[in-house]
């Protein structure tokens, strides 16, 4: 058992000083990228201080992952033959990593993402520093980000265009449930969340065909003094295009559901192209479910599917009481 930990303990300290010497099997001109690291602006109120792992998503290099502070991962990818594809060295590159080797044009781009993050967030004013320390370690590379987010864009007013009229009465009582205020932050992801909403309103009574893009934003910053002016259009859908090839358009139209097939022992395979050209099929009626089996009766007793179905026939379509319906029926632990 001692001389299974001395192995164990010399093959560790092997590995990890192996793993120290990566940078020997790197291009002369090269810097191994070992940490990268963005300063977030103290300047900025804590509350809307926009946080160091928000922003890090949109940096186009990240270091390799270290193993008890070496790049133990790097350095085993290295030590695969580049000549040999056998089980051996393709089993080195799947453990390790392909070294992250330091990109001015990566850097580059990557202040660009942040700056466009920042621009998200309603920070226009915003900027974005970049340092490289190439002192770091030797033939290892340090960047640090410095975020300056500046006096944030605010919104100052909201108003409503509705291209389908036809919403206007059913939209314009839900406005209270807006997750839009006069004095937020012009924050886009605000908007993206609201547009949802918006279509998650209708699609539960009936707007079936309703989408996020039915919804869009218009913002005027003309007034100055960091200020936008927020527009909601409501749109109607496009059908078609006519003959000069101009958008064709119609309002969106509201859904009931007609009939609620269930078919209990559904198999592909007997099926073949879809439950409309079976011939097999026998039919149950049973409070407004039309149950289909193919045994010689339904495999689940009919009360049991109408307690976890709760659409009707002549209702609504409700995008949640569909949800509803599939997690219901997932709960009873029969089907898959």
């Amino acid at each position: 058992m001692r001389r299974l930990i001395y192995v164990i303990f010399a093959l560790l300290v092997g590995v990890l000083l192996s793993s120290c010497n990566v940078t020997r099997r790197i291009p002369s001109d090269a810097y191994l990228l070992r940490r990268v690291k963005i300063v977030e602006d103290k300047e900025a109120p804590r509350d809307e201080r926009i946080k160091s792992d928000e922003a890090i998503k949109y940096l186009r290099q990240k270091p390799n992952k270290h193993f008890l502070g070496t790049d133990f991962y790097a350095w085993i990818y290295l030590m695969a033959n580049p000549k040999k594809d056998n089980w051996w060295n393709n089993l080195k590159r799947k453990m390790g990593e392909e070294p992250v080797l330091f990109n001015m044009n990566d850097t580059e781009r990557s202040v660009s993402n942040l700056k466009l993050f920042l621009n998200s967030r309603g920070y226009y004013s915003s900027s974005v520093g970049f340092e490289v320390d190439t002192t770091y370690r030797r033939k290892r590379a340090k960047v640090i980000y410095s975020l300056h987010q500046g006096e944030p864009y605010r919104i100052s007013s909201i108003s409503y265009d509705y291209r389908d009229q036809l919403l206007e009465p059913i939209l314009q009582t839900d406005t209270v449930n807006t997750k839009l205020k006069v004095g937020d932050m012009f924050d886009i992801s605000a908007l993206e969340d609201e547009r949802e909403r918006i279509a998650m309103y209708l699609k539960d009574r009936g707007y079936y065909n309703f989408s996020v893009n039915n919804v869009a934003f218009i913002a005027d910053t003309l007034k100055g003094n960091r200020e936008v002016a927020v527009k909601v259009l409501i749109k109607p859908n496009r059908i078609a295009y006519n003959q000069k090839g101009e958008a064709v358009y119609e309002n969106n139209a509201v859904y009931r559901l007609r009939k609620i097939n269930v078919i209990s022992d559904y198999n592909a395979i007997s099926i073949g192209r879809g439950p409309q050209h079976a011939t097999a099929f026998d039919s149950l009626e049973y409070n407004g479910l039309n149950i289909l089996f193919q045994s010689k009766k339904p495999n689940v007793r009919p009360a049991v599917l109408r307690g976890a179905i709760p659409l009707y026939p002549n209702y609504l379509y409700n995008y949640s009481q569909v949800n509803e319906t599939y997690m219901s029926l997932m709960a009873m632990g029969y089907f898959k």
